[in-house]
């Protein structure tokens, strides 16, 4: 957990990257190609934060799927990502979720 933990800027985002897949048991190859997706459900140009997006949301999936028994841990991470989040008034993110609760 704590290498995921490590991830996250300080603005609450977390950053698409190799180590964001290791630290979340998944091939870096497998999100990328869901990344490819993410432009019509977010409506969103700029690719780095289509990116960190989906980094955020995938690991905010992962501590609810995988690290359930230590929210109390991770809870203060999830409320900084899921404001983050917010700021960026997407419409189509419960679609984000779905496609990384397929992955995880």
């Amino acid at each position: 957990m704590g290498n995921l933990l490590a991830l996250q800027s300080t603005q609450g985002s977390f950053a698409f990257s190799s180590q964001l897949a290791g630290a979340v048991g998944a091939a870096f190859p497998s999100l990328q190609g869901v990344v490819s997706s993410l432009p019509a459900l977010l409506q969103v140009a700029d690719s780095g934060v289509r990116e960190r997006v989906w980094a955020t949301v995938v690991a905010l999936v992962f501590l609810k799927k995988r690290l359930a028994d230590l929210a109390d841990e991770w809870e203060l991470v999830d409320k900084k990502a899921r404001k983050w989040l917010a700021t960026l008034n997407l419409q189509q993110l419960d679609s984000v979720f779905t496609a990384a609760e397929g992955l995880i």
